[in-house]
Protein backbone atom coordinates (compact mmCIF):
# COMPACT_ATOMS: atom_id res chain seq x y z
CA UNK A 1 0.00 0.00 0.00
CA UNK A 2 1.10 3.18 -0.72
CA UNK A 3 2.12 5.78 2.01
CA UNK A 4 -0.41 8.45 2.23
CA UNK A 5 0.85 10.43 4.83
CA UNK A 6 4.65 11.73 6.30
CA UNK A 7 4.33 12.47 10.19
CA UNK A 8 7.33 14.88 10.35
CA UNK A 9 9.65 15.99 13.74
CA UNK A 10 12.92 17.56 14.59
CA UNK A 11 14.25 16.67 17.24
CA UNK A 12 16.49 18.35 19.83
CA UNK A 13 17.54 17.32 23.55
CA UNK A 14 13.87 16.15 23.67
CA UNK A 15 14.23 12.33 23.95
CA UNK A 16 13.21 11.68 27.47
CA UNK A 17 9.71 13.26 25.52
CA UNK A 18 9.80 11.63 22.32
CA UNK A 19 10.23 7.91 24.26
CA UNK A 20 6.38 8.13 25.62
CA UNK A 21 5.24 9.62 22.39
CA UNK A 22 6.51 6.70 20.04
CA UNK A 23 3.93 4.81 22.25
CA UNK A 24 1.19 6.68 20.93
CA UNK A 25 2.00 6.17 17.55
CA UNK A 26 2.38 2.56 17.43
CA UNK A 27 -1.24 3.40 18.91
CA UNK A 28 -2.93 4.73 16.00
CA UNK A 29 -6.10 3.40 14.43
CA UNK A 30 -5.00 3.33 10.87
CA UNK A 31 -3.20 0.60 8.73
CA UNK A 32 0.57 1.33 9.47
CA UNK A 33 1.57 0.98 5.74
CA UNK A 34 0.00 3.85 4.93
CA UNK A 35 1.82 6.70 6.46
CA UNK A 36 5.22 6.91 8.04
CA UNK A 37 7.32 8.83 10.48
CA UNK A 38 10.67 11.52 9.46
CA UNK A 39 12.50 11.88 12.83
CA UNK A 40 15.30 14.59 11.72
CA UNK A 41 17.75 14.39 14.89
CA UNK A 42 18.90 18.53 14.75
CA UNK A 43 22.23 17.72 16.11
CA UNK A 44 20.58 16.48 19.56
CA UNK A 45 22.39 15.92 22.66
CA UNK A 46 20.91 13.22 23.39
CA UNK A 47 20.02 9.39 22.58
CA UNK A 48 17.47 9.59 19.88
CA UNK A 49 17.74 6.64 17.83
CA UNK A 50 17.20 5.09 21.48
CA UNK A 51 13.73 6.96 21.82
CA UNK A 52 12.55 5.67 17.84
CA UNK A 53 13.98 2.38 18.51
CA UNK A 54 10.22 0.98 19.69
CA UNK A 55 8.76 1.84 16.09
CA UNK A 56 11.68 0.18 14.12
CA UNK A 57 9.90 -2.84 11.84
CA UNK A 58 6.08 -1.72 12.78
CA UNK A 59 5.80 1.98 10.91
CA UNK A 60 7.25 3.28 7.98
CA UNK A 61 10.23 5.14 9.82
CA UNK A 62 13.04 7.12 8.44
CA UNK A 63 16.17 9.16 10.69
CA UNK A 64 18.54 11.24 9.67
CA UNK A 65 21.11 13.45 12.31
CA UNK A 66 21.92 16.73 11.23
CA UNK A 67 25.70 17.48 12.24
CA UNK A 68 26.32 21.41 12.80
CA UNK A 69 26.55 23.64 15.63
CA UNK A 70 24.19 26.18 15.57
CA UNK A 71 22.13 25.16 18.36
CA UNK A 72 18.07 24.28 17.33
CA UNK A 73 17.30 24.72 13.71
CA UNK A 74 13.71 22.63 13.91
CA UNK A 75 11.44 24.70 12.16
CA UNK A 76 13.61 25.91 8.76
CA UNK A 77 16.45 23.32 8.17
CA UNK A 78 15.30 20.13 9.69
CA UNK A 79 11.59 20.13 8.46
CA UNK A 80 12.48 21.35 4.89
CA UNK A 81 15.18 18.08 4.97
CA UNK A 82 11.94 16.15 6.21
CA UNK A 83 9.63 17.25 3.52
CA UNK A 84 12.18 16.61 1.08
CA UNK A 85 12.30 12.79 2.32
CA UNK A 86 8.17 12.69 2.46
CA UNK A 87 6.76 10.24 0.37
CA UNK A 88 3.04 10.82 0.96
CA UNK A 89 1.16 13.37 -0.53
CA UNK A 90 0.14 15.01 2.54
CA UNK A 91 2.64 15.83 5.17
CA UNK A 92 2.18 16.57 8.76
CA UNK A 93 4.16 17.93 11.33
CA UNK A 94 4.59 16.90 15.11
CA UNK A 95 6.92 17.61 17.97
CA UNK A 96 8.71 15.02 20.20
CA UNK A 97 6.64 15.80 23.10
CA UNK A 98 3.18 15.79 21.70
CA UNK A 99 1.69 12.61 22.56
CA UNK A 100 -1.20 11.68 19.93
CA UNK A 101 -4.52 10.39 20.26
CA UNK A 102 -5.35 7.35 18.92
CA UNK A 103 -7.34 9.02 15.66
CA UNK A 104 -4.51 11.80 15.27
CA UNK A 105 -3.16 10.16 11.97
CA UNK A 106 -6.52 9.82 10.42
CA UNK A 107 -8.20 12.73 11.38
CA UNK A 108 -4.79 14.42 10.16
CA UNK A 109 -5.19 12.11 6.51
CA UNK A 110 -9.00 11.98 6.00
CA UNK A 111 -9.81 15.24 5.08
CA UNK A 112 -7.36 15.77 2.28
CA UNK A 113 -9.20 14.98 -0.78
CA UNK A 114 -7.73 15.24 -4.14
CA UNK A 115 -8.44 18.30 -5.42
CA UNK A 116 -8.79 19.91 -1.54
CA UNK A 117 -6.96 22.83 -0.33
CA UNK A 118 -7.11 22.88 3.50
CA UNK A 119 -4.39 23.11 6.83
CA UNK A 120 -5.41 20.90 9.14
CA UNK A 121 -4.66 21.15 12.86
CA UNK A 122 -4.72 19.38 15.89
CA UNK A 123 -5.23 21.13 19.30
CA UNK A 124 -3.34 19.69 22.77
CA UNK A 125 -4.38 19.78 26.56
CA UNK A 126 -0.76 21.13 28.02
CA UNK A 127 0.84 19.43 30.77
CA UNK A 128 1.90 21.52 33.62
CA UNK A 129 5.53 21.19 34.92
CA UNK A 130 3.71 19.32 38.55
CA UNK A 131 1.76 17.15 35.67
CA UNK A 132 5.15 16.17 33.69
CA UNK A 133 6.66 14.70 36.56
CA UNK A 134 4.21 12.75 37.74
CA UNK A 135 3.21 11.52 34.13
CA UNK A 136 3.92 8.03 34.78
CA UNK A 137 1.62 7.52 37.59
CA UNK A 138 -1.15 6.86 35.50
CA UNK A 139 -2.10 4.85 32.89
CA UNK A 140 -1.67 6.63 29.91
CA UNK A 141 -0.92 3.79 27.57
CA UNK A 142 -3.78 2.24 28.33
CA UNK A 143 -6.04 6.20 27.39
CA UNK A 144 -4.09 9.45 27.20
CA UNK A 145 -7.48 10.72 28.92
CA UNK A 146 -6.10 8.77 31.69
CA UNK A 147 -3.64 12.04 32.59
CA UNK A 148 -6.79 14.00 33.69
CA UNK A 149 -6.49 12.31 36.81
CA UNK A 150 -3.41 14.09 37.74
CA UNK A 151 -3.79 17.43 39.79
CA UNK A 152 -3.82 20.30 37.72
CA UNK A 153 -5.66 18.70 35.02
CA UNK A 154 -8.09 21.20 35.18
CA UNK A 155 -5.78 24.38 35.40
CA UNK A 156 -6.36 27.14 32.95
CA UNK A 157 -2.68 26.07 31.32
CA UNK A 158 -4.07 22.84 30.89
CA UNK A 159 -7.24 23.49 29.48
CA UNK A 160 -6.08 26.58 27.39
CA UNK A 161 -7.00 25.32 24.26
CA UNK A 162 -9.81 23.39 24.54
CA UNK A 163 -12.51 26.10 23.96
CA UNK A 164 -10.54 27.63 21.01
CA UNK A 165 -12.76 26.57 17.56
CA UNK A 166 -9.89 27.97 15.64
CA UNK A 167 -6.65 26.85 16.31
CA UNK A 168 -4.64 27.16 13.32
CA UNK A 169 -1.28 26.50 14.80
CA UNK A 170 1.59 23.93 13.29
CA UNK A 171 1.77 22.06 16.60
CA UNK A 172 0.23 19.32 15.10
CA UNK A 173 -1.03 19.83 11.83
CA UNK A 174 -1.41 18.27 8.36
CA UNK A 175 -1.49 19.94 4.90
CA UNK A 176 -1.59 17.97 0.82
CA UNK A 177 2.33 18.62 -0.22
CA UNK A 178 1.35 20.45 -3.61
CA UNK A 179 -0.45 23.02 -1.61
CA UNK A 180 2.42 23.15 0.70
CA UNK A 181 4.48 24.19 -1.82
CA UNK A 182 2.09 26.61 -4.04
CA UNK A 183 1.98 28.26 -0.79
CA UNK A 184 5.60 28.83 0.07
CA UNK A 185 6.68 29.41 -3.77
CA UNK A 186 8.22 25.81 -3.58
CA UNK A 187 10.39 27.19 -0.70
CA UNK A 188 9.61 25.08 1.96
CA UNK A 189 10.50 26.91 5.63
CA UNK A 190 11.82 30.12 5.22
CA UNK A 191 15.02 30.63 6.76
CA UNK A 192 14.18 33.86 8.54
CA UNK A 193 14.45 35.89 6.04
CA UNK A 194 12.96 38.99 7.56
CA UNK A 195 11.35 40.09 10.64
CA UNK A 196 8.32 38.02 11.58
CA UNK A 197 8.14 35.85 8.72
CA UNK A 198 8.74 33.11 10.54
CA UNK A 199 5.35 31.15 10.10
CA UNK A 200 6.41 27.54 8.63
CA UNK A 201 3.08 27.49 7.39
CA UNK A 202 2.61 30.79 6.03
CA UNK A 203 -0.20 31.50 8.48
CA UNK A 204 -1.10 34.86 6.02
CA UNK A 205 -0.59 33.76 2.59
CA UNK A 206 -2.33 30.19 3.29
CA UNK A 207 -5.69 32.59 3.45
CA UNK A 208 -4.90 34.51 0.87
CA UNK A 209 -4.46 31.66 -1.65
CA UNK A 210 -7.75 29.67 -0.39
CA UNK A 211 -6.64 27.57 2.11
CA UNK A 212 -9.31 26.07 4.33
CA UNK A 213 -8.39 25.92 8.14
CA UNK A 214 -10.20 23.23 9.96
CA UNK A 215 -9.56 22.43 13.60
CA UNK A 216 -10.38 18.80 14.63
CA UNK A 217 -12.90 18.54 17.49
CA UNK A 218 -12.28 17.65 21.15
CA UNK A 219 -12.90 14.31 20.55
CA UNK A 220 -9.20 14.35 18.91
CA UNK A 221 -6.89 16.13 21.15
CA UNK A 222 -2.88 15.13 21.93
CA UNK A 223 -1.03 15.72 25.43
CA UNK A 224 1.68 18.47 25.18
CA UNK A 225 4.54 17.22 27.76
CA UNK A 226 5.85 20.19 29.43
CA UNK A 227 9.59 20.99 28.62
CA UNK A 228 12.02 23.57 29.40
CA UNK A 229 11.91 26.61 27.48
CA UNK A 230 14.90 27.31 25.37
CA UNK A 231 15.97 30.12 27.57
CA UNK A 232 16.94 27.69 30.05
CA UNK A 233 18.66 25.85 27.64
CA UNK A 234 20.45 29.57 26.54
CA UNK A 235 21.56 30.06 30.26
CA UNK A 236 22.86 26.34 29.98
CA UNK A 237 25.35 27.67 27.02
CA UNK A 238 24.05 24.69 25.17
CA UNK A 239 21.52 26.72 22.75
CA UNK A 240 19.38 27.51 21.24
CA UNK A 241 21.45 30.24 20.20
CA UNK A 242 19.36 33.05 20.19
CA UNK A 243 19.26 36.67 20.23
CA UNK A 244 16.74 39.63 21.04
CA UNK A 245 15.87 39.41 17.23
CA UNK A 246 14.86 36.19 17.44
CA UNK A 247 12.30 34.97 15.16
CA UNK A 248 8.86 35.89 16.46
CA UNK A 249 6.95 39.01 16.89
CA UNK A 250 6.57 37.85 20.16
CA UNK A 251 10.15 36.52 20.58
CA UNK A 252 11.99 34.55 23.67
CA UNK A 253 13.70 37.68 24.96
CA UNK A 254 10.67 39.78 24.59
CA UNK A 255 11.84 42.25 21.88
CA UNK A 256 9.30 43.48 19.49
CA UNK A 257 11.50 46.64 18.18
CA UNK A 258 11.44 44.94 14.83
CA UNK A 259 15.08 45.47 14.55
CA UNK A 260 16.67 43.17 11.91
CA UNK A 261 20.15 42.53 11.95
CA UNK A 262 22.36 43.50 9.13
CA UNK A 263 22.59 39.76 7.65
CA UNK A 264 19.12 39.10 8.38
CA UNK A 265 17.33 37.34 10.97
CA UNK A 266 19.41 34.31 9.96
CA UNK A 267 21.93 35.68 11.70
CA UNK A 268 20.39 34.14 15.30
CA UNK A 269 22.20 30.64 13.69
CA UNK A 270 25.79 32.26 13.52
CA UNK A 271 27.68 30.83 16.13
CA UNK A 272 29.40 33.78 18.29
CA UNK A 273 26.09 35.97 17.06
CA UNK A 274 23.51 35.68 19.90
CA UNK A 275 23.21 37.74 22.95
CA UNK A 276 24.17 35.97 26.00
CA UNK A 277 21.81 36.01 29.02
CA UNK A 278 22.96 37.77 32.10
CA UNK A 279 24.34 36.06 35.56
CA UNK A 280 21.35 37.46 37.37
CA UNK A 281 19.09 35.07 34.22
CA UNK A 282 20.99 32.13 34.38
CA UNK A 283 21.09 32.30 38.30
CA UNK A 284 17.36 32.64 37.93
CA UNK A 285 17.02 29.77 35.06
CA UNK A 286 19.46 27.45 37.13
CA UNK A 287 16.64 26.87 39.55
CA UNK A 288 14.47 24.45 37.31
CA UNK A 289 17.46 21.76 37.42
CA UNK A 290 15.85 19.63 40.19
CA UNK A 291 12.29 19.71 37.85
CA UNK A 292 14.04 19.31 34.65
CA UNK A 293 16.17 16.49 35.86
CA UNK A 294 12.78 15.01 37.47
CA UNK A 295 11.05 14.82 34.05
CA UNK A 296 13.66 13.06 32.49
CA UNK A 297 16.47 15.07 30.76
CA UNK A 298 19.54 13.34 31.27
CA UNK A 299 22.37 14.95 34.16
CA UNK A 300 24.92 15.09 31.65
CA UNK A 301 23.07 18.00 29.58
CA UNK A 302 22.46 20.32 32.47
CA UNK A 303 25.45 20.29 33.69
Amino acid sequence: MAIELSMCLAVWNTSHLLRRSVQTYLQQDIDPSRWEVIVIDDNSQDDVQAAIKPLMGKVNLRYERLNHSYGMRGNTVSFNTAFGLARGHVLAETTPESMLPRDAIRQLLEPHIPGSRKFVALKTYNMTREMQKAIDTVDWKADLLNLSKLPEWNSPWCQHNVPITHFGTHMICSIRKEVFFDITASRGFPLFGGYGEEDPWYAGTRQQKGVEDVTLPNTCMGIHQWHAPFQYWMAKGRGPMLNKHAHSMNNYLGDNTGHVPSGGTCMIWDKGSHEQLSEADKVRWATLDADVLATGVPESLIR
